[in-house]
Order: C-alpha cells, then sequence, then structure tokens
C-alpha cells in the first residue's frame, strides 16, 4: 500500500497514537486522507517540508496501537448475580 507524509497541526490521538502539532508522520494512504479530512493534518509538500526543516524533526512511521482487551466483570461471564434469571434465585424443587 502507497504511504504518505503528513504533517500534525493539532495535538492528536490517532488509533491510538498521541502526535504533536508539527510532527512529520508517515500514514497508509488512507489513513494520511483522513486525518487531512479530519484538520488533524496537512499532507501538502511545503507544509511537510517545513516540518521537516525544524530542529530535531524526524519522520515518525504510524503504526496501529492493539486495543486492550476490556476488564472482566468481577463474577464471571455476564458480571451479575450468575443466575441468568435476572438476578433472583429461586429455590430448588
Amino acid at each position: 500500500m502507497a504511504r504518505k507524509k503528513v504533517r500534525i497541526l493539532v495535538d492528536a490521538v490517532i488509533d491510538g497514537q498521541i502526535y504533536k502539532p508539527n510532527q512529520v508522520v508517515d500514514f497508509d494512504d488512507g489513513k494520511a486522507k483522513v486525518v487531512v479530512k479530519a484538520g488533524q493534518g496537512d499532507d501538502s509538500k511545503e507544509a511537510v517540508q517545513y516540518a521537516l526543516g525544524q530542529p530535531g524533526a524526524e519522520v515518525v512511521t504510524h503504526t496501529v496501537l492493539e486495543a486492550e482487551e476490556p476488564a472482566k466483570p468481577a463474577g464471571g461471564e455476564g458480571g451479575g448475580t450468575g443466575s441468568g434469571a435476572g438476578g433472583t434465585l429461586l429455590p430448588q424443587a
């Protein structure tokens, strides 16, 4: 897949990654379009060159962080009382 460099314009969290203004991030082409359309970045050649001309500038390759599994509720699956009948336990005959 094609890659595209984007100058980040605002503080942004993209796919779990935190980016700051004037960072240059290498995205896949589809994600770059989304970031630019959302107003979070500028993919013009001039914008990227400007950001790279700043002291300490470097290109960061975007990676998608794996989402953590949500914590399981106490008491096992479902988190209720475990009866599966709305939480009311009935005496057995």
